[in-house]
Formats: C-alpha cells, structure tokens, sequence
C-alpha cells in the first residue's frame, strides 16, 4: 500500500474524574481521536500503550502533530514516542517542538526534550 502507520506510544494521569485526550493531526488535521489511559489505573508508571492510525497517503514526520486538549488539575498526557511506518521518533528528542511541556518559561513554547504535556497543547514532530 501507498499508506503509512503511525504509532503513538503514550500513558498518562488521571485528573478531575477522567483522562486525557489526545488527537492525531496530520498535515494540521485531525485525523484520529483517543482517549488515553495507563496500563494499571491510578498510575502512569509502567509501559506505554500504543494508539494507531493507517493514513491513506505517506506521512512524513513533520507532518505529526500530538495535541492534547482536555488539560485538568492532576490530567497530563505522556509520550514516550511515535513511530511512522516503524521508523521511531522519540518525543524527548532536541528536534520536537511543543506546547504545553512545563519548564521555566510556564506551558509556553519551546524545544524542551519533555515527553510531558501538562497543559492543553502538542508536540510536533
């Protein structure tokens, strides 16, 4: 197929009765909603699950945005990495941007090697 898989390898914390949402955009629209949740409840340590989407057309890794849009107090979104059709981009990496990683400069923007998103925000790839 001409397609692409992405993978998303996230956990996340529970806040205010719920947790968080996470969309997938690619080329700045949304194509997959998920509703993220750790592996054992009240947690977020252990590992990740992975949340996938087939994209009728290639991707490219700037083309990935992982937005997070239901921020709440003690509510945050983890990710570890993508993967685009198995090659691995790792959130944490000096070359992914995001809004919405806590640092010095609040949830503001930045390169800020953070696989944390603690306010409504994303990181792109």
């Amino acid at each position: 197929g001409t397609g692409s898989t992405v993978a998303i390898h996230a956990t996340a914390t529970q806040g205010s009765g719920d947790y968080p949402r996470m969309r997938l955009l690619v080329q700045q629209k949304v194509v997959a909603s998920f509703r993220v949740t750790p592996f054992k409840p009240n947690t977020w340590s252990g590992p990740t699950k992975v949340y996938s989407y087939k994209h009728a057309s290639k991707v490219a890794r700037a083309d990935v945005r992982i937005q997070f849009y239901n921020d709440a107090e003690g509510r945050d979104l983890f990710v570890d990495k993508i993967a685009i059709d198995g090659q691995v981009f790792q959130t944490e990496a000096a070359t992914t941007y995001s809004v919405g990683s806590w640092s010095a400069n609040g949830c503001g923007p930045g390169y800020k090697q953070s696989e944390w998103l603690h306010c409504d925000g994303f990181f792109q790839y």
